[in-house]
């Protein structure tokens, strides 16, 4: 989960910034609208999405069995993996992040219910546009949903320029509001992603660059309405509807005197294909097809070592186990029948939060195949490893853990090694000690 979130984040900031420094200045406000709502629908699924990649074949180098550290196996009894606690303060980061999104999405929700019962209580009028509500604060126009929100006293006393209707009912044509909704819901489940803030801002001002642009076809005097724009400034807005004084900046004004070919335009458009195919490619879920080596794929920017499929995991491993007559039998994995394939599981990849445990000196001796890491747990993150498991030692009570890669996986099946199934606990036996002559006097 951590990684995802920061491949989806590093998704979301790069296509923002794309959007500021290559479209936002430019007059193409629909097409701008919809990039920023896909921005965000592909940074949260980029991350997601499975590519295979083509590999090579695997390339071996001779196992050094004198380099490894053999715990008594025989004195081992294999022990479940979920076993292994997870560190408290994970839930309590949990508990935390659940606390902050659920008072995040009340306010969301309470300030819908305000909104809707000033609708439900104040006086309206029905125009050909839309309905306008009639409140007595003194807050800017602003719109919501189907309504547009002015107030009472200048309206009835026709102190509302036509602009500013205009304005705000383009923003109920165009469904501005669902958008807004949208952005507060991600806002309050992503509330530690300051990202999604920027996001907001951006589509808000979209949303005024689009009304500006229907008032200035309807009126033609831009002087006037920048003039009117200016006199609204200082009036309170609200939170999570379209305020006609949002942002009341040079970029609006400049905006509105803008002017962008439909060729330019279309070389724009167009040019962001490539990003999001490299986009995809980076941050994507890489899975490499069979055969590729470890190392090529611990050097991808968007590594996934650790999604090997079953069959990938155990091809070409010997198989040891008992059958149902008592009978010792090895054998090699494509050997084996559906039944017996059957009662070996897929590969178990370590968490973070497991990598983290296992720190605890007291408890847990870590090995990496069965050598001691020549560098600190620290160093080392869960997707390095394809699978693990773990052995309760009876002489000193500590938990042996082995941590599996991939180049390790595959020296052992090349030496005979074999996965050694126990009643329902599996672990990856190593092959036979190579006994050395004794050294002569």
């Amino acid at each position: 989960m951590i990684e995802y979130l920061i491949r989806s984040g590093l998704v979301l900031t790069i296509l923002l910034a794309i959007y500021h420094l290559w479209l936002e200045k430019e007059k193409m406000q629909w097409f701008n609208r919809f990039y920023l709502m896909a921005s965000m629908g592909l940074g949260l699924t980029i991350p997601l999405i499975k590519i295979t990649l083509p590999g090579k074949d695997l390339v071996h180098t001779q196992l050094q069995l004198s380099e490894f550290v053999l715990p008594n196996i025989s004195t081992m009894v294999p022990t479940e993996i979920n076993r292994v606690a997870v560190p408290q303060h994970i839930d309590i980061i949990t508990l935390v992040y659940g606390l902050v999104a659920a008072v995040l999405l009340a306010r969301f929700a309470i300030n819908l219910i305000l909104l809707m019962s000033i609708v439900y209580k104040s006086p309206k009028r029905n125009t050909p546009e839309g309905t306008i509500v009639l409140i007595k604060e003194k807050l800017a126009p602003h719109s919501f949903l189907f309504y547009i929100f002015l107030n009472e006293v200048d309206y009835l006393d026709q102190r509302i320029e036509q602009e500013i209707i205009t304005h705000e009912f383009t923003h109920v044509r165009q469904r501005h509001s669902a958008d807004l909704l949208f952005m507060e819901l991600l806002i309050s489940i992503f509330w530690f992603n300051p990202v999604f803030i920027f996001y907001k801002k951006a589509i808000q001002l979209n949303h005024e660059f689009l009304a500006d642009e229907a008032v200035i076809e309807s009126s033609c005097n831009i002087s006037i309405y920048q003039q009117l724009l200016l006199q609204k400034a200082t009036l309170k807005s609200v939170r999570v509807a379209s305020n006609f004084n949002f942002s009341v900046t040079k970029k609006r004004f400049k905006m509105m005197k803008k002017q962008t070919s439909k060729t330019w335009k279309m070389v724009k458009a167009v040019s962001l294909l490539p990003v999001a195919a490299v986009l995809i490619l980076a941050f994507g879920d890489i899975v490499f097809a069979q055969g590729t080596s470890a190392a090529t794929e611990l050097r991808m920017v968007s590594d996934n070592i650790g999604q090997l499929t079953k069959d990938e995991y155990y091809k070409g491993a010997y198989m040891r186990f008992i059958d149902n007559a008592g009978v010792k039998i090895r054998k090699r994995y494509e050997q084996l029948t559906a039944e017996e394939k059957s009662h070996y599981p897929a590969p178990v990849q370590p968490t973070e939060a497991l990598m983290v445990s296992w720190k605890n000196a007291q408890k847990f001796v870590v090995l990496i195949g069965y050598e001691k890491p020549r560098e600190p747990l620290a160093n080392y993150k869960a997707k390095d490893f394809i699978s693990y498991y773990s052995l309760k030692s009876e002489t000193d009570e500590l938990t042996y853990v082995y941590l599996i890669n991939k180049d390790f996986l595959e020296k052992i099946k090349q030496l005979g090694g074999d996965f050694n199934r126990e009643g329902n606990d599996i672990f990856l036996a190593p092959p036979p000690p190579v006994i050395m002559p004794p050294k002569e006097n």
